[in-house]
């Protein structure tokens, strides 16, 4: 009998904003103001570091459309005990024929 699959979300905001330049929670909440997400300051900077408990509409549409990103980049699912796809071989001999 083998192991169910275990999920593994990692929340990747600080890893985007770091990757944008945006340094503050005061820098990001004015982003989200001007595309029109409100949150408390209080609230960002708890979800900057640690994930929320549960995602809302504002979650899921704010810090992506001010990171310029999908969810999928702000919530990176992995999947340990699934058999992995199997890799290309890369052609590195390839301008020599």
């Amino acid at each position: 009998m083998t192991d169910p699959p275990r999920h593994r979300i990692e929340w990747r905001l600080a890893v985007l904003m770091a990757h944008r330049r945006i340094k503050t929670v005061a820098d990001l909440r004015v982003r989200l103001v001007h595309a029109g997400v409100t949150f408390s300051a209080t609230q960002l900077g708890r979800i900057i570091h640690d994930p929320p408990r549960r995602l809302n509409l504002n979650l899921v549409e704010g810090p992506p459309a001010v990171l310029d990103c999908d969810i999928s980049d702000l919530l990176l699912i992995t999947i340990s005990g699934e058999p992995k796809p199997a890799e290309e071989p890369e052609d590195t001999d390839r301008d020599s024929g």
